[in-house]
């Protein structure tokens, strides 16, 4: 076992970038154990964007891929972790280091919601497609889709520029410092298996640029994201870590990390076998 999980760490930086992506994810998912359900429509809604990998390789980066899931969807498995644990990051971190959350109102799949989602997920794959067709490189095409996305959440939904802004902050920082992590383990990487020379070929404390301007953009995305879907933007918690709004005993004990994992655990099972 030792032998093949040193493998993975010297062969797989691309499933080892993910990984090192999924400790702060995972642990802002199990600090959220209320939201399962948008936990879960997150994920799904992440996931088309995996399959735009094909238009990433080889032209920006080459990274080795775990199994061969990639030759036969354009997709590989660390292609889904790290797409679903960025939209986690990107969602969760802003309510954490904001204080904030989510409106009251339920997320209703209403004929309205649908529409918008649906328009959200055209403005930012139709824009990236359109960015590939006439040339962008395709990291400059992503950034492209998601200010294409941001435009269009505000219009649809107006009052979203705070949660953007918030939300390009707190996701942003998170993805950088895991890039800075991962340079630290891989110090060749950035410039090795990242194929900058063909953009700013600039540096931020040894980062690429652009995957600094794609994790803030990312965060905007997110930070926003279901308060698109609630048609509300998030609002301030109170000082004992409460919504203002929220009628909850100010004397009862504050949950247990652990348990919070549990009921997390427990309400995705109840969830998945409905």
């Amino acid at each position: 076992m030792r032998v093949n999980m040193l493998r993975v760490f010297q062969t797989y930086h691309f499933f080892v970038l993910a990984f090192f992506m999924g400790i702060p994810a995972w642990w802002l998912v199990f600090q959220n154990p209320q939201h399962v359900k948008e936990t879960a429509w997150i994920a799904v809604f992440a996931i088309p964007f995996a399959f735009t990998e094909r238009f990433f390789v080889p032209g920006y980066w080459n990274p080795v891929f775990l199994w061969s899931f990639f030759q036969w969807t354009g997709a590989g498995v660390e292609d889904l972790l790290f797409v679903i644990h960025l939209a986690w990051i990107t969602v969760y971190s802003p309510l954490l280091i904001f204080r904030r959350d989510w409106g009251e109102r339920k997320v209703l799949w209403e004929v309205g919601v649908v529409i918008r989602v649906i328009g959200l997920m055209l403005a930012t794959l139709g824009s990236f497609g359109v960015a590939i067709r006439i040339g962008l490189n395709p990291l400059i095409g992503a950034s492209v889709g998601m200010v294409f996305g941001m435009v269009f959440m505000g219009c649809a939904v107006p009052r979203l520029s705070g949660d953007m802004g918030r939300g390009a902050l707190a996701g942003g920082s998170v993805y950088f410092f895991t890039c800075l992590i991962y340079g630290a383990v891989y110090p060749d990487d950035f410039t090795v298996i990242w194929r900058t020379a063909g953009l700013s070929h600039r540096f931020l404390l040894g980062v690429p640029l652009e995957e600094v301007v794609y994790g803030v953009l990312a965060g905007g995305i997110g930070g926003s994201f279901i308060p698109f879907l609630q048609g509300v933007p998030t609002r301030s918690r109170s000082l004992d870590g409460q919504s203002p709004t929220a009628n909850r005993n100010p004397d009862a004990p504050k949950p247990n990390p652990g348990i919070q994992t549990t009921r997390f655990i427990r309400s995705l099972h109840l969830e998945l076998n409905r």
